[in-house]
């Protein structure tokens, strides 16, 4: 049903830069195999918003702030498995200069 009015469509959906097309076209075709295996969902199912479920389990004593909101987690094996970086974004013992640099530029959290 879809296909046969595909014209008339456009006009209900959400804006796009379509400027940039160009650029996300070439970027995610650099994306291996493998970066996709290691960041896929354990479930394989990628969306554009993670499924959340109420987390009965308040992490380090912390409260909502809001008591009639419930604290939320990603549902088990939805989340992108994304590369866990340190608190800390700059080597220890970094001087003031270093450690602006290091802030500006994350590369050292993986690259190590």
């Amino acid at each position: 049903r879809m296909k046969d009015d595909i014209r008339n469509l456009d006009q209900y959906l959400g804006s796009y830069p379509y400027s940039s097309w160009k650029k996300w076209i070439s970027l995610s075709g650099r994306i291996s195999e493998a970066t996709l295996q290691r960041l896929e969902p354990i479930n394989r199912k990628i969306s554009s918003v993670t499924e959340m479920i109420p987390d009965d389990n308040e992490r380090n004593g912390e409260s909502s702030e809001d008591i009639r909101l419930p604290n939320m987690c990603a549902r088990p094996g939805t989340e992108i498995r994304y590369t866990q970086t340190w608190k800390r974004h700059f080597p220890q013992g970094s001087s003031a200069q270093e450690i602006t640099k290091h802030s500006m530029d994350g590369s050292y959290q993986l690259d190590n």
